[in-house]
């Protein structure tokens, strides 16, 4: 079975976003953290409010709002052009290239040669609905765009993967869970103990 096509910008900004995105509880834990936070702010915005009128809101929302804007613009704005730039000096990502899957791994051909990778070299592997990563250490991965293999060929891909016992990323462990729930905990713990001593 043969994956044959190139790389583009867009490709490599959806491995990029993969490869650096949180685990479910890591995310989790983010959406806790600014949960606590606007009910920080709301304590302090409310009585403020209260006491000296509706003209002292804006003066508690711009800060936020501020911080808000610049992350979007930062995520949708500057990572995507720095990785188009990053993209288009290295040469090589937009090279055409083969991916050949056989039974005993997956060879790669480009104009600088051809490589066989045996399925035990690959530490891990993961997915999104763009592209499907495989790792060869913690950050060196191949990037197969899933919009060059048809769903088959993706899902024969899956099962080769899982027969030749490379792990699937982002599967959620026991330790994981247990690791989660003592911080949420923990988190929960301090808003409560903030909302006490500071009332």
């Amino acid at each position: 079975m043969n994956i044959n096509g190139q790389l583009t910008w867009q490709d490599y900004l959806h491995a990029q976003s993969l490869h650096t995105r949180r685990v479910w509880w890591q995310q989790a834990i983010w959406y806790i953290a600014i949960v606590i936070m606007a009910a920080g702010l709301l304590s302090i915005m409310i009585p403020d409010v209260m006491a000296n009128g509706v003209g002292v809101i804006w003066s508690h929302i711009w800060p936020p709002l501020v911080l808000v804007g610049g992350v979007l613009v930062v995520y949708y704005v500057i990572i995507p052009r720095g990785m188009r730039q990053l993209f288009e000096k290295k040469k090589e990502l937009s090279d055409p290239f083969q991916y050949e899957i056989t039974p005993g791994g997956l060879i790669t051909s480009n104009q600088y040669g051809r490589t066989e990778h045996p399925w035990g070299e690959f530490k891990k592997w993961q997915e999104n609905k763009h592209v499907l990563l495989l790792y060869a250490t913690d950050v060196e991965f191949l990037i197969i765009p899933k919009r060059l293999c048809a769903a088959e060929q993706a899902e024969a891909l899956r099962a080769d993967l899982r027969e030749n016992g490379v792990p699937q990323a982002g599967l959620v462990s026991r330790r994981s869970v247990i690791t989660a729930a003592v911080v949420v905990f923990g988190l929960l713990v301090v808003a409560v103990l903030s909302v006490v001593l500071f009332k």
